[in-house]
């Protein structure tokens, strides 16, 4: 129902539908037809759709062209107050400087401000190198 209320023009269908087609959940796994689905709900501002947008971007990543696109989204996101993509902000950064810099720990604090409780444990943790698996980043907030 999601993928047909994103057919009909429904943004945030689209982007219900997208998690659904990035995971393979009740339909075939379906990146590229994902990736549209946040597209759209980003370009209609719906910004739940553009932290989708950057997380599945990144995850997929073939160059550095794709995987500064992604974290443009995920930025684009946090500055609209969407916790999910202040997280994954956050946690981008730190996996690129292999270190939780206070960059990343204010997007963490953002994020724990907007209501995601992993971001709150992440904007109080020492700083480490962030070799932490991301294998289940989703679930909070996708």
């Amino acid at each position: 129902s999601y993928e047909k209320a994103c057919k009909l023009g429904d943004a945030d269908g689209c982007t219900n539908s997208g998690w659904m087609l990035l995971r393979g959940e009740g339909t075939p796994k379906n990146v590229g037809r994902a990736l549209e689905n946040f597209q759209f709900a980003c370009d209609r501002e719906r910004f739940e759709g553009c932290a989708a947008l950057g997380y599945a971007e990144l995850d997929n990543a073939g160059n550095e062209r794709e995987t500064e696109q992604g974290k443009h989204w995920l930025q684009v996101a946090c500055d609209h107050d969407v916790a999910f993509g202040c997280l994954m902000a956050g946690r981008r950064l730190a996996y690129d400087e292999q270190r939780i810099t206070p960059q990343a720990r204010d997007l963490f604090v953002k994020a724990c401000r907007l209501g995601s409780q992993v971001a709150c444990k992440a904007s109080t943790a020492p700083e480490q190198p962030a070799n932490e698996d991301q294998e289940d980043e989703a679930t909070d907030g996708g």
